[in-house]
């Protein structure tokens, strides 16, 4: 086990690199609309990601996939988004 624990809290950080680098490369992508669902989702994901220690980033992505879960009509989506906002509050 104490072999392996170096190469485990190395993995944690670069996965949590990956993590969001991904995502923003995505959410760049000029194929997903601003008011599109997949940039709505993207988004949120973002703000979950965002959401220990930074919910003031954390916040902005959840307003912008508020936005464009609200312009597809997206209620499960965006009842998902209010609770995670709720959470930040908390």
């Amino acid at each position: 086990m104490l072999k392996n624990l170096l190469f485990i809290i190395q993995s944690k950080r670069i996965a949590a690199e990956r993590a969001e680098e991904l995502p923003m490369h995505a959410i760049e992508c000029p194929m997903f609309s601003e008011r599109g669902v997949f940039h709505a989702r993207i988004a949120f994901n973002l703000g979950l990601h965002q959401t220990i220690g930074r919910s003031d980033v954390a916040r902005g992505w959840f307003d912008k996939a508020r936005a464009a879960a609200t312009a597809q009509q997206a209620a499960d989506l965006i009842e998902k988004i209010e609770a995670a906002t709720a959470a930040l509050r908390d």
